[in-house]
């Protein structure tokens, strides 16, 4: 890659990839964070601009506070839809802006800390990783936190050099902002540190701008942190996808030393699925590549900080995909070292070239692959949650309460504008016709869901007593709404 408008070619890409189908609903992969990221966002323009108490519709008849990371993104979308109304595009198109800023800033850092050529394959790379690219244009602050934290990084390395007080000032809010959203990236303290150390051995002023940047950081994360902390005893409520930062480090030993939790969390989800198993396998070969020079070495303290991530918040590293973005940036300055030292579309010449190609050909494939399945899973003609969704909106009153069984998505009620509660068909099976009662008691009216859901034989009997209980609203052999007050 040496054309000098590689970077724009690639900018453009990932805008044509991302632009994909935005208008679709939040459903398939992720609907569920989704869907609570938007519930946070429409109650903000709805119920007042308080942007310290986050809520979401599936805690009753009234909206409840729900434990995330700070809302700027949700809070954002809120302010524009006092410009253009409720519109989830408009949150996608923000998160598709951040995506590209995230490339922008991680070009300009790996040709600082690398090369040029090195850097334009990374940019490539992150705008065609299949998982990368959804969480880009998803209704989520995931791609907002990615570029807040290469950014910030970018400005610290020009602050290093230039001594700039905008430079340092603009990392500091900048990896503030991406520690606020997201508790996990104090690892990039590993990266920072460094950069840091080596230049600053000698320089007692520099050192207290290191350790003014470190407070100017943790302090507003650590009293974020301790007020949805608040939020979450109050409720009891996660946003989900969130329920990792319910931080319990009695689990770490057992899970970090279980084959299973790696499985899961490298093998599964970042080769698996972010990286495909060629761009998993280009990036353990750029791991095994001696380092040129000293500045580039920052990419292996990147990675290791994003391991710590994943093993201090191990429920995460194997819940949830948007946890494992955080391995995307250095996994794909990997995969562009290998791909700018070695790649070459003239096989003959070596065979790591021809392996490369080929390799290169498998990614474009499978990255297709996955992102095209992705996006066929928010079709709504196979979703079941936007069915339950649309039977509600068309049989029960507007502002009636329902309990949604619908294996916990808040789909159902966000899309039928409705409160009240989402719970399992297992939880509705074991608790029976009590559990019902008792929601009922609580301000349920009606509950909703799939059949299918109760299919298993152990779930069947359970349901039959149920549909036995409560007359039907609507039961055509596939969905149901069920009345509970009569």
């Amino acid at each position: 890659m040496t054309n000098r408008y590689t970077v724009l070619l690639v900018l453009i890409l990932a805008v044509v990839i991302r632009l994909v189908a935005i208008d679709a609903p939040l459903l398939g992969a992720a609907s569920a964070r989704q869907c609570d990221c938007a519930q946070v966002a429409r109650n903000y323009h709805l119920r007042g601009y308080r942007i310290a108490r986050p809520e979401v519709d599936r805690a009753g008849v009234l909206p409840a506070p729900v434990m995330t990371g700070f809302p700027a993104y949700q809070f954002a979308v809120a302010c524009l839809y006092a410009v253009i109304g409720v519109y989830e595009p408009a949150g996608r198109l923000i998160s598709l802006v951040f995506s590209l800023i995230a490339l922008w800033y991680l070009f300009r850092f790996v040709r600082l800390r690398a090369d040029e050529d090195t850097a334009r394959w990374s940019v490539f790379f992150c705008a065609i990783l299949p998982l990368n690219a959804y969480y880009g244009r998803a209704f989520a602050p995931d791609s907002a936190v990615i570029a807040s934290a290469i950014a910030g990084i970018y400005y610290f390395d020009r602050w290093l050099d230039r001594r700039c007080f905008h430079d340092w000032l603009f990392s500091v809010l900048l990896v503030m902002a991406a520690c606020l959203m997201n508790a996990g990236f104090v690892f990039l303290a590993l990266p920072l540190s460094y950069m840091a150390v080596p230049r600053h051995q000698r320089s007692a002023a520099r050192y207290a701008a290191l350790v003014l940047y470190a407070v100017a950081v943790l302090a507003p994360t650590a009293l974020w942190a301790a007020h949805v902390r608040g939020l979450y005893q109050e409720s009891g409520l996660a946003l989900a996808g969130d329920e990792a930062y319910v931080f319990k480090p009695g689990e770490i030993p057992a899970l970090v030393g279980s084959w299973d939790f790696w499985n899961q969390a490298v093998f599964q989800r970042l080769a698996g699925r972010h990286l495909t198993w060629f761009g998993f396998a280009a990036m353990i070969w750029g791991i095994l590549l001696k380092r040129r020079t000293e500045q580039e070495k920052v990419f292996d303290y990147w990675l290791a900080g994003a391991l710590l991530y994943a093993v201090v918040f191990a429920r995460g590293g194997i819940s949830a995909s948007h946890h494992s973005l955080i391995f995307v940036a250095p996994a794909a300055v990997f995969m562009g070292k290998v791909y700018a030292r070695y790649y070459h579309l003239r096989l003959w010449r070596s065979g790591a070239s021809a392996a490369l190609v080929a390799g290169l050909a498998g990614l474009i494939l499978t990255a297709t692959w996955r992102y095209s399945s992705l996006l066929l899973a928010e079709d709504t003609a196979d979703s079941g949650a936007w069915k339950v969704a649309s039977l509600l909106r068309e049989k029960t009153e507007a502002g009636a309460a329902v309990v949604a069984v619908d294996e916990g998505n808040p789909a159902d009620l966000y899309y039928s504008e409705r409160r009240g509660w989402c719970v399992k068909a297992a939880e509705v099976s074991d608790g029976g016709i009590k559990l019902l009662d008792d929601l009922s008691a609580r301000g349920a009216r009606y509950a909703a869901g799939m059949q299918e859901s109760f299919v298993p034989d152990k779930l069947a009997p359970a349901f039959k007593r149920i549909m036995k209980r409560y007359p039907a609203v609507y039961d055509d052999g596939r969905f149901f709404i069920l009345n509970l007050r009569k």
